[in-house]
């Protein structure tokens, strides 16, 4: 199983019906999915919620599958699907804001010092530099792996990650003067 490509370990789901390689998927990309939904609904616990949800809907919805496309972004494409559709539901309720990214677990507070920076800074973006920073930065995907999971060009997405850096460090400047230089 080691040496199977994702596409090739969900064609073994899909034909042969072999759930072992399903867990290694799973256990593969659950991680990465639900930090890249939590950065983008700012909670952590609702990116591993939604990250479930995703992988329940891959077993239902998994006949779909192309295997001549990459699996890494066909799971994205949907986990951000699922996230939207939450936020949708969630929005009709209620006007609450996104709060710090709250993170589980003993944290020193250096870390969560770290990560509520970060979360200021990303929230400052717009929804499309936001989701674009996050993939390429902290789900390390490809400049064609955001392009495919963002449906839009490789060009866009560099001129995207361009302005997000740019916006990033002007407001990580404006932090620091806020902050006394503690940001």
């Amino acid at each position: 199983m080691e040496n199977l490509t994702d596409e090739e370990l969900m064609m073994q789901f899909l034909e042969l019906g072999n759930q072992k390689a399903f867990e290694v998927l799973y256990h593969k990309y659950f991680v990465s999915l639900s930090k890249y939904i939590g950065w983008m609904s700012g909670s952590m616990e609702q990116g591993k919620e939604i990250a479930q949800h995703t992988f329940v809907k891959l077993l239902h919805k998994s006949y779909v599958f192309n295997a001549k496309k990459s699996f890494k972004v066909w799971l994205y494409v949907i986990g951000k699907n699922q996230w939207l559709n939450e936020k949708r539901k969630l929005d009709r309720f209620s006007d609450h804001e996104p709060s710090v990214v709250q993170e589980e677990g003993k944290e020193d507070g250096s870390r969560t010092f770290q990560l509520q920076k970060m979360q200021m800074v990303l929230s400052t973006l717009s929804a499309l530099h936001r989701e674009t920073f996050v993939l390429k930065y902290l789900d390390n995907l490809s400049i064609q792996e955001i392009a495919e999971t963002m449906q839009c060009s490789k060009g866009t997405v560099k001129s995207r990650l361009f302005y997000a850096m740019k916006n990033m460090r002007s407001k990580m400047k404006e932090f620091k003067t806020e902050y006394n230089g503690k940001f």
